[in-house]
């Protein structure tokens, strides 16, 4: 498929722009996860499609194993085919895994956050829960619209682990998730002012 509108405004406008910090922090249409890694694979690859789009394809890969890990939880076959066909079959869905944007990248770890979270629901294993809020955070940063799903995940540990009543160790996780994703933002909306200032 030709590089697309939005493709090529991701391209020009963020990845291949010096002042990228400084313009764009705060732009919803800057997936800043995805204009991030796609530095990486122009600088390595060149500025061919592949190397534009692969950052997605990575997430699709993500996508796929975490769909595969979904329906292994089932132990009757017929379930099981029918969830990973429900969740790898939606042509809307895997067009955005071949496009240079955030969407693909952010199924990917949405996907992976909403499995781990699942299983610490019904295992309470702390490496579940910080899988879980790492991986929505990742998702967050590449697409905002994530951020809903992210509150909502940290808000379903810590409660969990309050009704359940655990110990504090148990909700960390959630404080964890809310450092990164506003701790990193805030981090790089300061570079970005500090870059701003000098010129």
């Amino acid at each position: 498929m030709p590089i697309t509108i939005d493709e090529s405004i991701t391209f020009f406008k963020y990845v291949n722009k010096a002042n990228w910090l400084q313009d764009g922090i705060w732009n919803a249409n800057n997936h800043l996860l995805n204009t991030l890694m796609t530095m990486g694979s122009t600088k390595l690859f060149g500025t061919s499609e592949f190397a534009l789009r692969l950052a997605n394809l990575l997430g699709g890969l993500l996508y796929l194993t975490y769909a595969f890990r979904w329906s292994k939880r089932y132990e009757d076959w017929f379930s099981a085919i029918s969830i990973f066909a429900a969740l790898t079959t939606s042509q809307f869905v895997l067009d955005f895994f071949g496009l240079c944007r955030g969407y693909g990248i952010s199924l990917g770890f949405s996907l992976m956050s909403w499995y781990h979270l699942s299983v610490w629901w019904k295992q309470r294993r702390t490496t579940d829960s910080i899988l879980a809020i790492l991986a929505a955070c990742l998702a967050t940063f590449a697409n905002l619209s994530m951020y809903v799903p992210l509150l909502v995940s940290m808000g379903i540990i810590a409660l969990g682990a309050i009704a359940k009543g655990e110990n504090r160790n148990s909700s960390a996780p959630s404080l964890l998730g809310m450092l990164v994703i506003g701790g990193g933002y805030f981090a790089i909306h300061a570079t970005g002012s500090k870059i701003k200032g000098r010129r």
